[in-house]
């Protein structure tokens, strides 16, 4: 079971931006998993996430090819907001 859950929603624009094609995005490119990393020190600026080296695993639920669904989730407590 997991202690914590993150969850982060996105469409195809956002890829567009960031020059990632769906198929790449989903297939775990180096570029989608840098874009990820990006995301992801994103929320640690806006929401406090910290990961802290901890191990964590990321999913990637598409809808439609237009909207998607990242959840990262971790087993270790990682902090989702300021302390």
């Amino acid at each position: 079971m997991y202690s914590f859950i993150f969850k982060i929603f996105l469409n195809k624009s956002d890829l567009d931006e960031n020059h990632i094609s769906v198929h790449s995005f989903l297939s775990g490119s180096i570029n989608s998993q840098k874009f990820i990393q990006a995301i992801i020190e994103i929320a640690y600026e806006d929401f406090g996430l910290k990961i802290n080296n901890n191990k964590f695993i990321y999913e990637i639920f598409c809808f439609d090819f237009s909207n998607f669904i990242i959840i990262i989730s971790s087993n270790k407590e990682i902090y989702p907001f300021p302390q």
